[in-house]
C-alpha cells in the first residue's frame, strides 16, 4: 500500500458549478460550493459500471478503500492514507493497481490548496482556473464491501508541480483539459501521456483568506 505523506495530500474546493462537464447532472444529496476534506462523500465522474457508454456524477468517499477490504477497521486503515496517489506509481501498487486498469474517474472542483513554506510558518494559497471555469482532476476509484455494505471511494492522482507551482509546494494534482478527460476514462491512448502537470497558464494563484476558504483548515501537519 502507498501511504500518503500529509505534506502531499491536496485540498480541493468543491465544484460550485450548476452541473459537470458535458451536461451531466449532480448527484441527489450534493451541496454544490462547499470545501472538501479527505473523508467527505464527493461526487465522482466515472464511466456506469453497468452502460460503460454512459457516464454518470456518483458521491464516493474521498480515499480509497481498495475492493479487498470487508471491516470499519480497513476503511481506516486505508482511507485515511490514501486520498492522493502519486501518477508514476499508482499502476504498480497493488492498492491501486486494479483501478488504474478498469475503475478511472474524473474529479470536478473550483479550486484546490497548496501551503508555501516560510520559515516556521505555513502560507495557504488557493489554485483556481485562469478562465474561471472549473478544474477536472484524474482520479481512480474502487468498490469494497464493508460489513457487506457497498463502498465506493476514490483517490486524486498527483504529479510533479509544474513552473507556476514549484515555488510553493513539489506536487501538484493531475489537471485535465477536456479532450484529455476523456482519453482518461476511455483508456484507449497512452494514459502515462496524461499524467503530467498542467500548462502553467492554466492556473492562477490566489490567497485563501476568509472570503474564499469557508471550509475547516486541517493543515498539512
Amino acid at each position: 500500500m502507498q501511504s500518503c505523506p500529509l505534506e502531499e495530500t491536496v485540498w480541493i474546493a468543491g465544484n460550485r458549478e450548476p452541473e459537470f462537464i458535458w451536461k451531466i447532472p449532480l448527484p441527489d444529496g450534493f451541496l454544490p460550493g462547499l470545501d472538501v476534506f479527505p473523508g467527505n462523500a464527493y461526487p465522482v465522474i466515472r464511466k456506469n459500471p453497468l452502460h460503460p457508454e454512459q457516464l454518470e456524477a456518483v458521491l464516493m468517499r474521498w480515499g480509497l478503500v481498495p475492493h479487498w477490504s470487508t471491516t470499519l477497521e480497513d476503511i481506516e486503515k486505508y482511507g485515511s492514507k490514501t486520498f492522493n496517489a502519486r501518477a508514476e506509481t499508482a499502476q504498480e501498487l497493488p492498492t491501486f493497481r486494479d483501478s488504474f486498469q478498469r475503475r478511472r474517474c474524473l474529479i470536478q472542483i473550483a479550486a484546490f490548496y497548496e501551503w508555501r513554506k516560510i520559515d516556521k510558518f505555513k502560507e495557504k494559497h488557493q489554485i483556481v482556473s485562469s478562465s474561471g471555469g472549473p478544474l477536472i482532476l484524474a482520479g481512480l476509484w474502487d468498490r469494497a464491501f464493508i460489513e457487506a455494505e457497498p463502498l465506493d471511494s476514490f483517490t486524486v492522482l498527483t504529479c510533479p508541480a509544474n513552473a507556476l507551482l514549484d515555488d510553493i509546494h513539489q506536487r501538484m494534482p493531475v489537471i485535465l483539459g477536456q479532450k484529455a478527460a476523456r482519453e482518461w476514462l476511455d483508456g484507449k491512448t497512452d494514459l502515462h501521456d496524461l499524467l503530467r502537470p498542467c500548462p502553467s497558464h492554466w492556473l492562477e494563484i490566489l490567497p485563501a483568506n476568509e472570503q474564499n476558504n469557508m471550509g475547516l483548515d486541517l493543515g498539512e501537519g
